[in-house]
C-alpha cells in the first residue's frame, strides 16, 4: 500500500501521508528515526473510562526533533492528572509513545466542516507550553 511505512522499507515513505498524523522523534538517519503514528493514541486512550476524546500532535523539541502532547478531554464528573495519563499509557503503549506534554481541555479547535484543525492544536501547545524557540528546528 502506498504511503505505509512498509511499502519500500524506508521511512521515507511516511511522507506521502499528512505530516500532520505523524510525529518522526529522533535525529538520526532514517532507518534509526522513531515514526509515531497518532491513530495508536486515539485507539489506546479511548479505552480508558475516564477519557471522553483525545488528540495528539507533534511539538518542536530540541533534542528529538518532536515531542508527543495529548489534548485530553474529560467525561463529565471525571479527573485525571498528567501522572494518571502517562501511567496508563505505560501499561498499554511503549516506551517512546508516551506523549511528553499532557493538556487538559474542554474542546477542540474544529473547522466548519466538523474535522479537527490539528495546526491550530499545535500552535496553541506552543503558545501554552512555551515552547517557540524550539519551533525553529528542522524536522522531517
Amino acid at each position: 500500500m502506498l504511503g505505509h511505512p512498509d511499502h519500500n522499507h524506508s521511512a521515507d515513505s511516511v511522507t506521502l501521508q499528512r505530516k500532520i498524523e505523524t510525529v518522526i522523534r529522533g535525529l538520526f538517519p532514517d532507518y534509526r528515526r522513531g515514526i509515531i503514528w497518532c491513530t495508536t493514541f486515539f485507539i489506546t486512550l479511548h479505552h480508558h473510562e475516564k477519557i471522553a476524546d483525545v488528540y495528539v500532535v507533534g511539538v518542536p523539541d530540541i533534542k528529538y526533533g518532536e515531542e508527543l502532547c495529548a489534548w485530553v478531554k474529560m467525561k463529565p464528573d471525571q479527573t485525571m492528572t498528567e501522572h494518571e495519563v502517562k501511567d496508563f499509557c505505560k501499561g498499554n503503549l511503549a516506551h517512546f509513545k508516551i506523549p511528553r506534554y499532557v493538556m487538559f481541555v474542554d474542546d477542540s479547535p474544529m473547522g466548519v466542516t466538523g474535522r479537527i484543525q490539528m495546526f491550530r492544536m499545535r500552535e496553541t501547545s506552543l503558545k501554552a507550553l512555551g515552547l517557540h524557540e524550539a519551533d525553529n528546528i528542522e524536522t522531517a
